[in-house]
């Protein structure tokens, strides 16, 4: 008969560095030590009862698991187990999911709350239990499936103790207790809606018709921000007014929350509760639950099965995946810019109630010329610099750990392959001065910009000639609103123009977002090297600012500079751009002109 391996085998700690491995990806952590044990039972630093599958002490940045509860068998080769390869994800989805749920307390739980009362502990230990997962899993929903496989672990260990309550009080506590650590992981995509019906409609009859109210307070917990202990407290202190209403809750106790979480992870102190109870009455409430969450684990193991049958790895794209589908997703964007029109328009039409959009041409007055020249000048005594990088790829570190080349790796080693996974990259960096400059500038021509329509032209042209003498490209485009089209006004890489071609005003304001993802295409801006500027023109009272904000986040962590103009002092400001705020349409060329440099400086 197989046996665990002694503890002191050396192989623990090999899986437990493998298994850092795994938890320093998920976390974005490097200091997390992970234990791995045959039984924790013979760890006599826990103390807790019943002893958890696993445990996170933020004090020691220790995880401890305990691979009696974690394996579904026992093993006498711990050398086959990795969690980040294929065949432990299939064969050992709860080891897995035991090391997600505790890299969510890692990177997302807080412990450091206030004194309260006994009561509102037990809630915010239990809101804290989703809490935590949601937020990790909004990066790593992959994940949630092996969630769903230690479900019923939590639930099963960590059953309030009703001892001392009237039957009714004590169905309520265990009924909420379940539906808060059950039905509060629909929403992180854990569970299905359809897959918990039959506990939710035995819970609500507990809960005497209180489950939807105690269904807008876990949602609300999973929007708390991680460092907002008086969010989530406020949250508890309204559940167990539900629960209970006349529990006055008892004196608050600074270790009113030294009791550990469902799963061994513990509140302020980072350490078990030594006399925490070993044998708690259960309510009647919880009988009939586990039966559901046995199926559920079992359609969760199968569902993990299948996932690999279509995938290769359960592992988020890699890089270069992302980036392909991005290169293709802002390239079909630019596609749909509409040329420059042949022949300029007739009418000058515009402003609110005209859907915008006429081309006007003029030919360039002395003032255009000259402001030319003075960026153009400008822009040769401008030092600025972009760092050009070399990533090269090594089977051995030091460097960066890529997880999905380890895997490769690991599966290469496993079917007898030639290993040729470069589980290692290097970047090497190195300071370019005065590089390319490419820029690109979107302008806002809804109906309230009109009359800063002839000075935007004039300064695109006028920065599309200087950057082009210095070998850099210029394109610019012109945006209304989402449903219309995107406008061409200065195409890169071709002769300037002599003539300085602009667009009557008119229509919405929401089109931004796409017109970055098209800028973005055109331009080459987020892939490019050299310095890469986005410049926005914009009375920015918009009504998709997070929308916004999202592109131009993107862009600035690919190394791009955003200039950001606003036309009105209401207008939104964008937080990691270089912001500029204009009174009238002259005061264009004096601010714009020197904002381009002082962004450019900041290379």
């Amino acid at each position: 008969m197989s046996i665990w391996k002694e503890k002191s085998d050396p192989q623990w700690g090999e899986l437990a560095k493998r298994s850092e491995s795994f938890v320093d990806y998920l976390t974005a952590r490097e200091d997390i030590v992970v234990l791995i044990e045959p039984d924790l039972r013979d760890n006599e630093a826990i103390k807790a009862e019943p002893i958890p599958a696993g445990c996170f002490y933020p004090s020691y940045a220790r995880m401890n698991v305990d691979a009696s509860q974690t394996f579904e068998t026992v093993l006498s080769n711990l050398d086959d187990i990795n969690p980040m390869s294929v065949t432990t994800q299939i064969n050992h989805p709860r080891f897995v999911g035991v090391l997600v749920h505790e890299s969510a307390h890692a990177k997302h739980t807080l412990y450091d709350f206030p004194q309260v009362p006994n009561s509102v502990a037990k809630w915010i230990t239990l809101l804290e239990e989703i809490r935590c997962e949601y937020n990790l899993l909004q990066s790593y929903p992959q994940y949630a499936k092996y969630i769903k496989t230690i479900v019923k672990t939590i639930v099963a260990k960590e059953t309030f103790d009703v001892s001392g309550l009237s039957q009714k009080i004590g169905d309520r506590y265990s009924a909420a207790h379940t539906a808060i650590l059950v039905l509060g992981r629909v929403e992180s995509e854990v569970f299905e809606e359809d897959e918990v019906k039959a506990i939710a409609a035995s819970l609500d009859k507990q809960l005497s018709g209180d489950l939807n109210a105690l269904k807008k307070l876990w949602i609300s917990s999973l929007e708390v921000d991680d460092l907002d202990a008086d969010g989530l407290v406020s949250i508890a202190e309204k559940i167990a007014k539900i629960i209970d209403p006349d529990d006055d809750g008892g004196a608050a106790s600074s270790d009113a929350m030294a009791g550990g979480m469902p799963c061994g992870s513990y509140a302020p102190g980072g350490n078990p509760d030594p006399n925490s109870s070993s044998s708690p009455q259960q309510s009647s409430a919880f009988e009939g639950i586990l039966d559901e969450l046995d199926k559920l684990t079992e359609k969760a193991k199968q569902e993990i099965a299948e996932s690999f049958s279509s995938e290769k790895y359960a592992l988020p794209e890699s890089v270069s995946e992302k980036n392909e589908k991005k290169r293709i997703q802002i390239q079909q964007a630019a596609s749909k810019i509409s040329p420059t029109p042949d022949k300029p328009s007739n009418s000058r039409m515009g402003g609110w109630g005209y859907s915008g959009g006429n081309l006007l041409s003029e030919r360039p007055t002395a003032t255009d010329i000259g402001r030319s020249r003075t960026i153009s000048q400008a822009l040769k005594k401008a030092q600025y610099r972009d760092v050009k990088r070399t990533t090269s790829k090594s089977q051995l570190p030091p460097g960066r750990f890529v997880i999905r080349e380890a895997m490769n790796r690991h599966a290469q080693i496993s079917n007898g392959q030639a290993i040729t996974a470069t589980p290692w990259n290097q970047i090497k960096r190195r300071t370019v001065d005065n590089p390319p400059i490419t820029v690109a500038v979107a302008t806002d021509i809804s109906g309230s910009m009109g009359a800063y329509q002839r000075e935007v032209a004039s300064f695109t042209w006028a920065l599309a000639n200087a950057i082009q003498k210095l070998n850099g490209s210029v394109g610019a485009i012109a945006w209304n609103g989402a449903g219309g089209p995107i406008r061409e006004m200065i195409k890169p890489n071709s002769r300037i123009s002599e003539t300085i071609n602009y667009y009557t005003a008119g229509g919405g304001s929401d089109g931004l977002p796409g017109a970055i993802k098209a800028a973005d295409g055109l331009m080459n801006l987020g892939f490019g090297e050299g310095v890469r500027v986005l410049a926005v023109i914009t009375d920015g009272e918009l009504p998709n600012m997070e929308a916004v904000r999202k592109e131009i986040t993107y862009l600035v962590n690919q190394g791009v500079l955003v200039l950001w103009i606003l036309t009105s002092s209401r207008g939104a400001r964008v937080n990691n751009a270089v912001n500029a705020v204009l009174k009238s349409p002259e005061d264009f060329g004096r601010i714009v002109g020197p904002k381009i440099i002082e962004t450019l400086q900041q290379a």
